[in-house]
C-alpha cells in the first residue's frame, strides 16, 4: 500500500499537466460561454418564437424556438434525463480536461465542454429548453440549432480530425519499421 501511495504521488508530481495550455483554454471556454449566452439573449430580444427570417438565404436562415428535446428534436419533454446526461458528459470532459496532455485534445474537449455547459444553463433558465435560432437551410435535414451546437461540432471534428491524422502516422510508421526490418531480414540472408 505504501509503494502504491509513494507511485502515485510520484506520478502526479511528474505529469505534464499543460498549465499554460490549459489557462489559455479556461478563458477561452469563459469566452466561448459568454459568446453562446450572447447570441442567445439577442436572439430572444430580437427574433420572434418561430418566425422564420432570411440570414444567408439558401444556407442559414434565422428562427427562434425552445427546444425541449436533445439533437435534431429528439427525446422531447425529457429533462431529467437530457440534464443527467449532459451533466454525465460535462463531468467526464472536465476529467478528460485536467488529465489530458494533448494540446489538441485540450482544445477539443475545452469546445465541447462550453457547447454543453451553454445549453446545459438553458435548460435551468428555460423550465427544460434550450434556445436555438439557426436554421439550417441548405439541405435536409433543416435543422434549428444554436452556437453551442456549433462548439460541441467543432469540438468533435478536431478529435475525429486527430484520430484519423493519428491513425495514418501510425500506419506510415508501422510500414517504415516493416521496411526497416525487411531489409535487416535481407542483409542478414545475405550476410549467411
Amino acid at each position: 500500500m505504501k509503494d502504491f501511495k509513494v507511485r502515485t504521488k510520484k506520478y502526479f508530481l511528474d505529469y505534464d499537466w499543460k498549465l499554460f495550455v490549459k489557462l489559455i483554454t479556461f478563458i477561452g471556454l469563459l469566452f466561448l460561454l459568454e459568446l453562446d449566452q450572447l447570441t442567445k439573449f439577442w436572439a430572444r430580444t430580437n427574433l420572434t418564437q418561430d418566425v422564420e427570417r432570411s440570414f444567408i438565404p439558401g444556407f442559414i436562415n434565422l428562427k427562434y424556438v425552445i427546444n425541449y428535446g436533445s439533437a435534431f428534436g429528439l427525446n422531447q419533454n425529457k429533462t431529467a434525463v437530457l440534464v443527467t446526461i449532459a451533466f454525465l458528459i460535462a463531468f467526464v470532459l472536465l476529467i478528460w480536461w485536467i488529465f489530458s496532455r494533448s494540446t489538441t485534445n485540450i482544445i477539443a474537449v475545452t469546445f465541447i465542454l462550453a457547447g454543453t455547459i451553454g445549453n446545459l444553463s438553458d435548460r435551468f433558465v428555460f423550465d427544460g429548453g434550450v434556445i436555438d435560432f439557426l436554421k439550417w437551410d441548405m439541405f435536409e435535414p433543416k435543422t434549428i440549432f444554436n452556437v453551442a451546437d456549433i462548439m460541441v461540432t467543432i469540438g468533435i471534428i478536431i478529435i475525429v480530425v486527430r484520430l484519423i491524422v493519428d491513425g495514418v502516422m501510425f500506419l506510415i510508421e508501422e510500414k517504415k519499421e516493416k521496411k526497416v526490418q525487411h531489409k535487416t531480414h535481407e542483409k542478414q540472408r545475405k550476410a549467411v
